[in-house]
């Protein structure tokens, strides 16, 4: 028997992913893009945003998503985590643009594809660094296609 998302929607997951992510895996939405010559992958734990960008967006995340997704990010009946294991466990081997389409494609719920490239990848900063990962000195580009090069990984590779 398919596992339920617990969302309140039913649909079957693969594992822990989300539903979205499971359809968008199975039908080919969420490709990586191909790294071109000299360029190498980003990982989350390189200090891919800047502690300026996360503050500015933890002030739109409240005012646009803790009624969803909580004041923690921990999730609530109606929207998952953002934050935690759960969260980590749904997103962890993907790139931070597979996220960050989701959340422009989905987000608000009121008003889907209304959020600006600058407000999602503000909101995106944020999500990292509630989830501990280290800030940069620069700001989490707004280009999906950058963004499609920052893998988000649960745990820290060794270096």
């Amino acid at each position: 028997m398919p596992a339920t998302s617990g969302y309140g929607h039913g649909y079957a997951t693969i594992g822990n992913m989300t539903p979205w992510l499971a359809a968008a895996l199975l039908i080919g939405l969420v490709v990586a893009a191909p790294l071109r010559p000299g360029e190498t992958q980003r990982s989350v734990w390189d200090g891919v945003y800047s502690g300026e960008q996360a503050r500015r967006g933890q002030e739109l995340y409240t005012k646009q998503c803790v009624g969803c997704h909580g004041s923690a990010l921990q999730g609530t009946h109606a929207a998952p985590p953002l934050a935690g294991a759960g969260f980590l466990s749904a997103w962890s081997g993907l790139t931070v643009g597979d996220l960050f389409e989701r959340v422009r494609a989905s987000m608000p719920p009121d008003k889907p594809s209304s959020l600006s490239r600058e407000a999602g990848a503000r909101i995106m900063a944020y999500i990292l660094q509630a989830n501990d990962f280290p800030a940069g000195k620069t700001d989490l580009p707004q280009s999906t296609d950058a963004l499609q090069r920052i893998r988000l990984e649960a745990i820290k590779p060794n270096e």
